[in-house]
């Protein structure tokens, strides 16, 4: 809905900085959760991104959707870190800069001290923001701070039950303690609230897996592959399944596929727990 009305401005006024900037910013953020293929919104969001700073250089939301771009696909992390920085610069008082800085710079390269306190600030600007509180817990969940990860996310929940990635991150750190009924609990009203979605189901699958339903597990491998071919599944959800289910080639092959992708996704692949049987495969060290 926001690509139609950004789109909609623009059809009235070429000339307006902002709408080319939240046209970049909708299509990125669609390319961050999961919802479309990298390959399908990056060149129109960096096309947008650019437009609006040629428009007006001093806009810091176009400068943090570059930042997304060259970070979780470029995978050019010097120049991301620049983006960022000079986002925050332009717009000091904007959470959401600091939050992208935090959550897709900071944290792929596990510094999460520094994360930590760029996320203390975007919550002091804008308190009531789900997306950045949700993003505290996922950046303790990262940082392997599961206690602190949980009771993060639960506030986040406090401010709105039905914000259905908090529940899903809420699974990933119980899946990480052992707790995995309770994971697929918590799956499980992610995917109520949220739909059936890839990252989801991969999240579900594993957890079955893990707990040793492995039929499960395997009919929603099947969902997601049926899935896939009606709209883009991050491979990741699919090595996800693998790994819990114990065939390390499917997952590798999976992982490599993600990086053909540039699936955004693969940013955090090292820090996420379920991934760690991998790590000491050479496929995986060279993704």
């Amino acid at each position: 809905q926001s690509l139609h009305y950004f789109r909609e401005a623009l059809r009235r006024d070429p000339s307006y900085a902002r709408a080319h900037a939240g046209l970049a910013d909708s299509l990125v953020t669609l390319a961050v959760y999961g919802a479309k293929a990298p390959a399908d919104v990056v060149p129109s969001a960096r096309a947008s991104a650019k437009r609006a700073l040629e428009l007006d250089p001093t806009l810091a939301s176009a400068h943090a959707c570059l930042g997304c771009i060259e970070s979780l696909h470029d995978w050019s992390w010097a120049t991301a870190a620049r983006e960022f920085r000079h986002a925050i610069s332009l717009g000091p008082e904007e959470g959401s800069a600091h939050q992208a800085l935090a959550t897709n710079y900071l944290v792929p390269l596990g510094r999460f001290d520094e994360a930590l306190s760029e996320l203390q600030l975007a919550m002091a600007l804008d308190p009531l923001s789900l997306a950045v509180s949700c993003t505290l817990g996922v950046t303790l969940f990262y940082a392997a701070r599961y206690d602190d990860a949980e009771r993060a996310l639960l506030d986040t929940l406090r401010l709105d039950d039905r914000f259905s990635f908090a529940h899903l991150f809420l699974s990933h750190v119980r899946a990480a303690q052992g707790r995995f009924p309770e994971a697929i609990s918590s799956v499980e009203r992610a995917l109520q609230l949220g739909g059936r979605v890839p990252e989801a189901l991969g999240a579900l699958g594993y957890a079955l897996a893990a707990s040793g339903a492995a039929d499960g597990a395997r009919g929603v491998l099947e969902e997601l592959t049926s899935l896939s071919q009606r709209r883009y599944s991050s491979p990741a959800s699919f090595a996800q399944i693998h790994i819990g289910l114990g065939d390390r080639e499917a997952a590798l092959d999976a992982v490599a596929r993600g990086a053909e992708l540039r699936a955004f996704d693969l940013a955090w692949l090292l820090l996420r727990p379920q991934f760690a049987p991998l790590r000491s495969e050479p496929r995986f060290d060279a993704v």
